[in-house]
């Protein structure tokens, strides 16, 4: 995906929604292969971070795109409770993205040891809640509550999503009863009246997914090959002094 700027303004029609998902899934890459990585780092390749963190980007975004297509064919269905639970999920993964990015940039700021951003970054690709792997699976919320300081206004947006996902009152009765008078009758009906404001938050969080996909993660895997050049004595003998341990 080449980079670009997309500006909110341009994104509030529904139509403009649509073309953008299907321009994501025209980017998808179809593989990644080591070779491009030595092409890239004829240095630093041997460290497995590189190969993580470009799995990681390309991953979130096969996500992205199969999640808001079926937002998407979900709201053409009026089944907008479940659009709602995929954007939710499109949400968690870009915060996954700007996650995988704050942490390579506090490594290359000194801000984290080589272990602790390996260990984080493994725990992104292999993490899981019902012990199927190894390792606990990162927190989303934590992270989108770090986000929000640089996206102001996601923290709530995501409240408000889950709001709608879960059978609390704006999940269950204000989006499936148009009329409620208690004890007197209830008209049941699927309401799709927060549709223009839901699109408009997906055009930010697409905006934000973008802007870490492109700039952000780009820049900062320039800085971590620089890096890894720059301690590549220094992690070799960190690597065998761990070889050498009994």
């Amino acid at each position: 995906m080449k980079s670009k700027k997309i500006s909110i303004e341009k994104l509030l029609k529904k139509e403009a929604v649509i073309d953008l998902i299907q321009e994501l899934k025209k980017s998808l890459a179809s593989e990644i292969n080591l070779s491009s990585i030595v092409a890239k780092a004829p240095v630093a390749w041997k460290w497995k971070c590189l190969y993580k963190s470009w799995s990681l980007r390309e991953l979130t975004m096969h996500r992205i795109v199969d999640l808001l297509e079926g937002a998407e064919l979900n709201q053409k269905i009026y089944s907008h409770v479940v659009s709602v639970i995929l954007v939710r999920a499109a949400m968690e993964t870009v915060a996954l993205l700007w996650e995988l990015n704050n942490i390579s940039k506090k490594l290359t700021d000194d801000e984290l040891s080589f272990s602790e951003f390996d260990e984080k970054l493994t725990k992104m690709l292999l993490g899981s809640r019902d012990e199927s792997t190894p390792m606990e699976s990162i927190n989303c919320l934590t992270i989108i509550s770090k986000a929000n300081r640089q996206y102001p206004g996601i923290e709530d947006v995501y409240k408000k999503f889950c709001e709608k996902a879960h059978p609390n009152y704006d999940g269950l009765m204000h989006s499936y009863c148009t009329n409620y008078k208690e004890g007197k009758y209830t008209i049941f009906e699927k309401r799709t009246d927060d549709t223009d404001t839901d699109y408009q938050n997906i055009c930010a969080m697409i905006e934000m997914f973008v802007k870490e996909y492109n700039d952000t993660w780009e820049q900062n895997f320039e800085n971590l090959i620089k890096w890894l050049e720059n301690h590549d004595v220094e992690l070799e003998q960190s690597r065998d002094a761990v070889k050498e341990k009994p």
